[in-house]
């Protein structure tokens, strides 16, 4: 599977999540928050002796509140283990 199909997938599991503006690359302008915007770390190639591949990507994820307390209790329903709005339970489908 390519880098560009795991990236897709990806997306496609963050789309889920209600009002949450995704992309699977640097947008060219910032988007409307809140948003989501996926970037490839790193990839470590030939791991072991069956030629595996492993992508670490990393997820931006922002939010349009006016003050720092909002924000985080924003940013708290994404990084939840479970719920509607979670990270995690959307990749984990």
């Amino acid at each position: 599977m390519g880098l560009a199909t795991v990236r897709g997938q990806i997306k496609t599991r963050l789309d889920t999540i209600s009002g949450l503006n995704n992309h699977a690359e640097v947008p060219d302008a910032v988007p409307q928050a809140p948003f989501s915007i996926l970037s490839l770390e790193s990839a470590a190639y030939h791991e072991d002796f069956d030629g595996s591949l492993i992508w670490h990507f990393r997820l931006f994820l922002a939010v349009a509140e006016r003050d720092s307390k909002n924000a985080w209790d924003s940013l708290e329903e994404y990084l939840d283990s479970s719920g509607s709005k979670s990270v995690l339970a959307a990749l984990e489908g």
